[in-house]
């Protein structure tokens, strides 16, 4: 699950790109100014498929890839919720067991 600033970051980083129209290889955009966190979100997001280079320094954004990392995200920390919130009933269960 990734922390609060390094979601920020992915996030300033895709609406860069939309509010650029960079949805395709024809309208890719460059993404000057990226700080530390953006370049490596850009580089997990390159990885992913997610955000693709048309050609050097110019990006645009895979929506639909995109979207189906970010359901996957969303489904796996809703999992890990889930998985913290049934380990601390146990603990409380069994802590207040004589």
């Amino acid at each position: 699950m990734p922390l609060p600033h390094l979601a920020a970051a992915r996030r300033r980083l895709i609406r860069r790109l939309e509010q650029q129209g960079a949805v395709s290889p024809e309208t890719a955009a460059p993404l000057p100014g990226l700080h530390g966190l953006e370049r490596g979100r850009l580089r997990r997001l390159l990885a992913l498929g997610a955000i693709h280079e048309a050609r050097p320094d110019h990006y645009w954004l895979d929506e639909d890839r995109y979207e189906a990392y970010a359901n996957h995200h969303r489904r796996i920390t809703i999992l890990v919720v889930i998985a913290v919130f049934v380990a601390l009933f146990f603990v409380v269960e069994l802590a207040g067991r004589p």
